[in-house]
């Protein structure tokens, strides 16, 4: 019977270890998704014990606080336990915690204060087992791993000055031309337009994917720049108030370009003004900034500045585009100008890109690329990955515009869907992150989607809520409502048609109810 006992208790406390390396997971995921703003806390504390996210299970762990020194306790603890890491392994998450250096010293961090802890507990309460001082820690584990971040901020603040101040002193030595690229959406594929275009004539340097916080700047700088760079492009994103401002304080951009300017990020923004003044800092803190004025956010802001240029395909621009043609293989049109016209050729999809691809021609033309380097530029750009772009997935051919989400996105998106003559499925979490407007922006995107799908698979939490509300008022009822993407591309492989699916934002746990 002793040596049961010891097994149990060996096996209990590593079962507590494993459901608290879990949760701690899930938990760090989020804060580095909320790119380590200490409000992405809120989401976890709003969320932490309710019973829809399989928390009770660890929640059914509070009785045996009392009654882990007993057999029976510690056997119903390693069966609870066994059973929420079972149901957590079957999330499968698209998006998962990235060990990076800052997760490493979190870690550690994190680890010394539930040390500390369970020490406390287990002197100051005189408990008998250390099984005990774990599963308290499993309850609090939100706060704690909270309490470690805060205290590592100090320590991330000196690291982050120390790369901060390299990554400006490497620019300062290297002298070259500096353009910044920032909007609610469209700034990832300008920027690679953008440098598509310009590593025609001149040595250029992009920050890597969607690196656009400082962090991320400062690392790309750092490692990646090369001393002979002639013309830096950096992609400046914001998701707080005063984020553009400590970025363009970091590059000090010569050039800048404004995509456009939606409710991303409303959540923490608050207001739609707030997200307009934060992005337009950017047009009052370079020589020259290009503008697209089709953007009603844009174009009411766009008279306060002397320094712009302007692309439109609807309003009277610098730059404007006609005559597109618009199918399945990509984008055909014309780009007057005052002083040139450009014959555009691309094999990008989407009309959106058209805007991305406006500002990308305005800004070569600020540095005076010559019209045949913009036009083999263009037609060279293939795309990025995940953003409206057609790729096989698990053998299954899928319209990917998975990367991101936003209401003008979301619809071309659906209009691109709509070329083909296959059976058309859609699979989307809708719009997250919307604030207030959240539930007016996803419901109102039910008329498109009816108009657009032949199927409909929602991955469940608030904001598909009420893209299901939307279509149930419409009379479309082929809809289908999973717990995670990969339940629903499991739906999607059964369909025995031919059949084409477009795959809308990014799918991760982060947005589970």
């Amino acid at each position: 019977m002793e040596i049961l006992r010891n097994i149990l208790e060996y096996l209990s406390i590593v079962m507590g270890v494993l459901v608290l390396v879990r949760i701690t997971n899930d938990i760090l995921q989020i804060y580095q998704q909320a790119h380590y703003h200490l409000s992405g806390y809120k989401k976890i504390f709003k969320d932490y014990y309710k019973f829809k996210n399989k928390n009770y299970l660890f929640l059914a762990m509070i009785p045996l606080i009392f009654i882990s020194d007993k057999i029976y306790g510690m056997i119903l603890f390693v069966l609870i336990g066994s059973l929420f890491l079972v149901l957590k392994k079957r999330e499968k998450k698209i998006v998962k915690l990235k060990f990076t250096t800052r997760i490493i010293r979190l870690y550690i961090g994190i680890l010394i204060v539930n040390s500390l802890l369970a020490t406390l507990i287990l002197v100051k309460f005189n408990l008998k087992e250390l099984l005990s001082a774990i599963i308290i820690l499993i309850l609090f584990e939100n706060i704690l791993v909270f309490i470690s971040s805060c205290l590592m901020l100090p320590i991330e603040k000196g690291i982050y000055l120390f790369y901060k101040v390299k990554c400006q002193k490497k620019l300062k030595r290297i002298g070259c031309k500096k353009i910044a690229v920032t909007g609610s959406y469209g700034k990832t594929s300008t920027k690679a337009i953008l440098y598509s275009i310009l590593k025609e004539e001149f040595i250029t340097f992009r920050t890597e994917k969607s690196y656009n916080t400082l962090n991320g700047i400062c690392l790309s700088v750092n490692e990646n720049m090369s001393k002979n760079t002639e013309v830096a492009i950096f992609e400046f994103g914001a998701s707080e108030k005063n984020d553009i401002k400590r970025l363009i304080d970091l590059v000090k951009p010569d050039y800048g370009i404004v995509t456009a300017i939606g409710e991303q990020h409303l959540e923490t923004f608050k207001s739609l003004d707030n997200i307009i003044n934060e992005k337009m800092l950017l047009a009052s803190s370079t020589k020259k900034v290009v503008l697209n004025i089709d953007d009603e956010n844009i174009k009411k802001e766009s008279e306060k500045y002397k320094n712009k240029i302007t692309v439109a395909i609807n309003e009277n621009a610098d730059f404007k585009a006609q005559n597109i043609v618009y199918n399945r293989e990509g984008l055909k049109f014309e780009v007057i100008s005052r002083d040139e016209n450009y014959s555009i050729v691309t094999k990008i999809l989407g009309w959106h890109n058209i805007y991305n691809i406006l500002c990308a021609i305005a800004m070569a033309k600020v540095l005076n690329v010559k019209k045949s380097s913009i036009e083999k530029g263009i037609l060279m750009y293939d795309g990025e990955k995940n953003r409206l772009k057609l790729e096989y997935f698990y053998d299954e051919l899928v319209l990917n515009d998975s990367y991101n989400s936003n209401k003008v996105g979301f619809r071309n998106a659906l209009d691109t869907l709509k070329m083909f003559d296959s059976y058309k499925v859609l699979i989307t979490p809708g719009i997250v992150e919307g604030g207030k407007l959240e539930e007016e922006i996803n419901y109102s995107l039910a008329k498109y989607i009816k108009e657009s799908c032949d199927m409909v698979i929602l991955v469940k939490n608030k904001a598909s809520s009420y893209i299901q509300k939307g279509l149930e008022e419409l009379g479309y009822d082929n809809v289908a409502i999973v717990n995670s993407f990969n339940e629903g591309f499991d739906i999607y492989k059964g369909i025995k048609k031919e059949k084409i699916l477009l795959i809308e934002n990014d799918i991760t746990d982060i947005y589970k109810i």
